[in-house]
């Protein structure tokens, strides 16, 4: 998909400035990621921010594995285009949607979330919905490394099952996820809300 097809899309959800440095009209991307260890020939690196550790600090190793461009922060000392916004994470979350063609809307999803009961939840609503002759499939602790995958994994989850059929995703959504803009930009049909405790804190900060 061109980077810049994908740029012009992304601007109505926008929240700031975008800041483009360095060519982008010509430049196809045929991926997406956040992990530079993982980065493949003509990939769009996003630096994410984390506690522990920046992303941007990974962008020349990024390059280096062949990213065509890369989001940031911040203006970074690379040789391919940068694509300058305020929240790498959401923006991750919007283009994510953009570059698989906005799956969630071809597909109900069901969006379950709270401290405790998500992956019982999941299970019997999807359960429910296979036997009342829904196709239906579930993302959640059982399925992935990730409660709540990343947005370019989750989006790519999506766009799968759409392609083969699936009617319904039942999923879990973490807190984390949340806040991490995992899910930014899917269009939940129904949100289950389960219950809330202290747990998870040390990462929240207060309730």
């Amino acid at each position: 998909m061109n980077l810049a097809e994908i740029l012009r899309a992304y601007r109505p959800y926008l929240d700031g400035e975008l800041g483009v440095i360095g060519a982008v009209e010509e430049i196809e991307i045929n991926g997406l990621s956040f992990d530079s260890r993982k980065v493949k020939s003509g990939n769009l690196f996003f630096c994410l921010s984390g506690g522990i550790h920046d992303g941007h600090d990974y962008a020349l190793q990024a390059e280096k594995n062949g990213a065509a461009a890369v989001v940031v922060e911040r203006q970074i000392a690379v040789s391919v285009p940068q694509i300058v916004v305020q929240n790498t994470r959401e923006t991750m979350g919007y283009i994510s949607c953009i570059y698989f063609d906005f799956p969630s809307k071809e597909i109900e999803v069901i969006g379950i979330t709270g401290t405790n009961g998500k992956t019982t939840t999941t299970q019997l609503v999807s359960k429910i919905l296979n036997t009342a002759g829904v196709p239906s499939r579930t993302i959640g602790t059982l399925t992935g490394a990730l409660t709540t995958p990343e947005a370019p994994d989750l989006q790519g989850q999506f766009r799968s099952l759409a392609n083969a059929g699936i009617k319904s995703v039942v999923m879990e959504v973490s807190s984390h996820a949340l806040a991490q803009d995992r899910v930014t930009g899917t269009e939940f049909d129904i949100g289950v809300f389960t219950n809330l405790s202290h747990d998870h804190l040390d990462f929240h900060s207060d309730i």
